[in-house]
């Protein structure tokens, strides 16, 4: 038996921008089952729109997909206040400003280690503002 709670992001929103479906299905299933209400956009556009149209808590984001990469994404992000990791199956230099501070993880990634990275920075940011 393990002594590990189970991630709870219950009544959190987490925009995901993702184009492979099969990541897209996973670490959508994974972040419904700790409570998450997913939004899931296949292109930045979409995903773009969706953080201007409604209250996001995270963005989570593939970094190239066929639209564009996330660097307009990222920004939209930034500017409403939304935290945000990235999703990349290339390589790309993590001193790129576009994706500065942020938490990059390499496809394929269990979804389990991104749910529990979500959960940990909602929970820090909820502690800071109660501070």
């Amino acid at each position: 038996m393990s002594n590990l709670k189970a991630p709870d992001l219950s009544g959190k929103s987490i925009l995901l921008i993702e184009d492979n479906i099969l990541i897209a299905m996973e670490v959508e299933t994974a972040l419904e089952e700790a409570g998450a209400e997913v939004h899931l956009c296949t292109t930045i556009g979409a995903g773009i729109s969706a953080i201007r149209e409604r209250p996001v808590d995270f963005l989570l984001t593939d970094h190239m997909l066929t639209d564009a990469d996330s660097k307009c994404a990222i920004a939209a992000a930034i500017a409403h206040g939304v935290p945000y990791a990235v999703l990349t199956g290339y390589d790309f230099a993590p001193d790129d400003p576009s994706v500065a501070g942020a938490k990059i993880f390499a496809k394929p990634c269990p979804a389990d280690e991104i749910v529990a990275y979500i959960e940990a920075q909602l929970a820090g940011a909820a502690s800071q503002r109660s501070e």
